[in-house]
């Protein structure tokens, strides 16, 4: 299981999240594990309707990483998803393998 720890959070704007990189991770994440993270911002466009956009931080430029960021973008669609199930209903995923 993989485990997110929060950095920042401002309400209703910001939320920062590093990931706490475990030995199985690849190397190119492991060596560089304390400077990457992740910065989603929220932006209210109307009383029912928020943009949510995702920034990684700290990657460095590589064909190897350029491989892994592609992966992310599918993994994070079930982090994003759960995060709208949060905010939308309080409801909290069991993420237990």
């Amino acid at each position: 299981m993989n485990r997110l720890r929060i950095l920042n959070y401002v309400p209703e704007t910001l939320l920062t999240l590093q990931a706490d990189i475990s030995d199985s991770w690849p190397e190119i994440l492991r060596k560089d594990a304390d400077r990457l993270s992740n910065v989603i911002l929220f932006d209210a466009l109307d009383e029912e309707t928020t943009r949510v956009r995702s920034f990684g931080i700290g990657y460095t430029q590589s064909k190897e990483m350029d491989r892994l960021l592609e992966s992310f973008a599918e993994w994070n669609g079930g982090l994003y998803n759960a995060l709208r199930d949060y905010v939308e209903t309080g409801a909290v995923r069991d993420w237990t393998p």
